[in-house]
């Protein structure tokens, strides 16, 4: 088929089209019940408004957080997405909190697009409105915090008033969250319980396997974690193991070496954020509290889970990652070559209702490529759980022999009902390079008339590799329109990082 054929739109497509902005065919139930309990529709001067903007939950999940501790002191709020906000509604607010994530290269949540790119974009009168504001973000790219900084200076260049400095949030920021948390106490926040986050417990590495031993790029591995106490916590697909790392044993080893030290202090330093040689040797004679003050804790990391809690361990895909010198990343490197199996693993699950599944039955249109497959193999396997209609799986790898990643489990998909049609896609092979896009690109009719039977997009990989291509092929098969109103309406998903 050729790109202008795949690319033509119909008339049953736009007769879709029309039946997409005639009524919400489904949206995340949990959400919704959320912040209808906030009551999302009215307000008054004394209610405070609490906006989000999230791409994977964390956001969210703090501002359902926010809303509950004002709840308890007394106050109306009303808690609402980004994107259901008018002008007007920014305007009329008296006191208002904003939590935003910024993704990719400083980009904002699918959720927040829209007002970025309408209100955002025209002038606002702001000046009655005071405003806190806790971005979060991730030092590793060079964007932090990039939407929400562009959130507040366009509050206050419309004469909106902070009402303190704007908190930004490096992942698991203990320090940041506790300085967040006693600001909204001052506003009159009831902190009581409201903000406890769920605490991490060890699990243990069961065991590992390398899915790619031949493989043409990096590692990925197959990592098996036990439950503790083998008492199997709850989740849903979609959701997100986050797990606190430790440094490398032969790291840990030579800072020991440097400050003088024993077993207790190597287990203190596996856990921290370790300078150079010459910056250690400046700490010795340091106590062991004196230490924790001046080594921040090593951030946190988040792998999709792709495994489901009747199952024996948890599992996740992970893929080697190196820094610009060549060592193993931080977490990559921890649970795919320096953790023992048997060795404890910290880690807590965090939902992820953005991308959770649908709650009717529909099938689902899969695209992943590489360690992606893990998010998208969990909705599977809820599938086969369900009686979902079955799905559609889009996947793609570097090469067919070298990178086998779906095997373990295409053909146990497959026999158990759970997979319609499966497209793979390969980069490296011979006969020349062909990704997702290019199967989204020949399959559009295809495409089409599964959204037509009521089918949902759930995208999950990298950003730059898949996330922004696969974006930029569907916008062309189903209008730039059509497909943000299946965003709205929860029929497209995204989980890219």
């Amino acid at each position: 088929m050729s790109v202008g054929a795949a690319l033509g739109v119909g008339a049953s497509w736009l007769a879709f089209s029309g039946a997409i902005y005639a009524g919400h065919y489904w949206r995340e139930r949990r959400t919704r019940q959320r912040v209808e309990a906030f009551g999302a529709g009215a307000s008054t001067q004394d209610t405070v408004l609490i906006a989000f903007a999230s791409q994977t939950g964390t956001a969210q999940a703090h501002a359902w957080h926010a809303a509950e501790a004002f709840r308890q002191s007394g106050r109306a709020v009303r808690l609402a997405p980004l994107e259901a906000l008018s002008a007007a509604d920014v305007t009329a607010a008296r006191r208002a909190v904003f939590i935003v994530s910024t993704t990719g290269d400083g980009d904002a949540p699918d959720n927040a697009a829209a007002f970025e790119t309408g209100i955002m974009s025209a002038p606002s009168v702001l000046t009655g409105v005071k405003f806190a504001l806790l971005a979060l973000g991730d030092r590793r790219y060079s964007a932090f915090c990039a939407f929400g900084r562009r959130l507040a200076a366009w509050l206050t260049q419309n004469g909106a008033s902070p009402l303190f400095p704007p908190v930004e949030l490096d992942g698991d920021d203990e320090a940041g969250i506790t300085r967040w948390h006693g600001h909204l106490a001052a506003l009159g926040a009831d902190g009581r319980d409201a903000h406890a986050p769920a605490a991490f417990d060890d699990w243990q590495l069961a065991r590992r396997e390398c899915l790619n031993p031949q493989g043409l790029g990096l590692p990925a591995w197959r990592v098996h974690l036990s439950p503790p106490d083998g008492a199997m916590p709850s989740w849903k697909a979609g959701d997100i193991a986050v797990i606190k790392p430790r440094n490398a044993p032969d790291r840990v080893d030579e800072a020991v070496d440097v400050l003088g030290g024993g077993r207790e202090l190597a287990a203190l330093l596996a856990s921290r954020v370790l300078p150079d040689r010459d910056s250690l040797a400046g700490l010795r004679g340091l106590d062991e509290d004196a230490l924790s003050a001046r080594l921040p804790p090593l951030p946190c990391r988040e792998y999709s889970i792709a495994s489901l809690p009747g199952q024996l361990d948890l599992e996740l895909l992970v893929r080697e990652a190196r820094t610009p010198d060549g060592q193993p990343g931080l977490g990559s490197g921890w649970l795919c070559r320096h953790a023992r199996p048997g060795a404890p693993v910290p880690l807590r699950i965090r939902s992820n209702p953005a991308f959770h599944g649908p709650s009717d039955g529909r099938p689902l249109i899969l695209i992943g490529a590489g360690t992606g497959l893990a998010g998208l193999a969990a909705h599977i396997r809820e599938g086969m759980q369900t009686g979902r209609t079955p799905s559609w799986l889009i996947f793609g790898e570097r090469g067919a022999q070298s990178d086998p990643l779906h095997v373990p489990w295409l053909e146990r998909w497959q026999a158990g009902g759970a997979l319609a049609r499966v497209d793979l896609a390969f980069s490296r092979e011979s006969q020349g390079p062909r990704y997702v896009q290019d199967v989204l690109l020949e399959q559009a009719s295809r495409v089409r008339a599964w959204l037509r039977s009521g089918a949902a997009i759930y995208v999950c990989g990298s950003r730059h590799t898949l996330g922004e291509g696969v974006h930029g092929v569907l916008s062309r098969i189903c209008g730039r329109r059509q497909l943000e109103a299946l965003r709205r309406n929860g029929r497209y998903r995204r989980d890219v990082y």
